[in-house]
């Protein structure tokens, strides 16, 4: 339930009062804040996160796992994982599970780079990045 400026705080004085632990930290997306929660931890100094592909999980799920993958690697956080290879994880997962999402999702959704209003088409044609902050082909190389 918490937002990311408490998060962070809360994150910053456990890792004061405990600077040589673990710690890691699992956030639900019941309203919309397990990324920038996520975020929010791991400037703080969280050194695991929980995350399932997708988002699956309880209620609204948690911290997607392609998303976050794709954050750390926009804000140049080391992570193990490889943005080039999300939507092809997203893809398998969704289509085992039977499950599809949401196609305005972020990132994975099939509609994340896609321009139809004449100002957004106009501008992406002059600059990919008016728009993408991202470049879509790196996501499935």
């Amino acid at each position: 339930m918490c937002e990311p400026f408490k998060v962070q705080a809360t994150i910053k004085l456990i890792r004061t009062s405990l600077p040589d632990i673990d710690l890691e930290v699992h956030f639900h997306d019941d309203r919309g804040l397990a990324m920038a929660n996520t975020l929010a931890s791991i400037e703080a100094g969280a050194t695991f996160i929980s995350c399932t592909v997708n988002g699956i999980g309880e209620r609204c799920g948690i911290t997607e796992t392609c998303l976050l993958i794709t954050n750390l690697h926009f804000n140049s956080i080391a992570c193990s994982g490889k943005a080039s290879k999300i939507l092809k994880l997203s893809n398998i997962v969704s289509k085992e599970l039977g499950d599809a999402f949401d196609r305005r999702r972020p990132i994975i959704g099939e509609y994340s780079f896609v321009h139809t209003a004449k100002l957004h088409v106009t501008a992406n044609s002059r600059s990919r990045n008016c728009y993408h902050w991202i470049d879509p082909a790196y996501l499935s190389e």
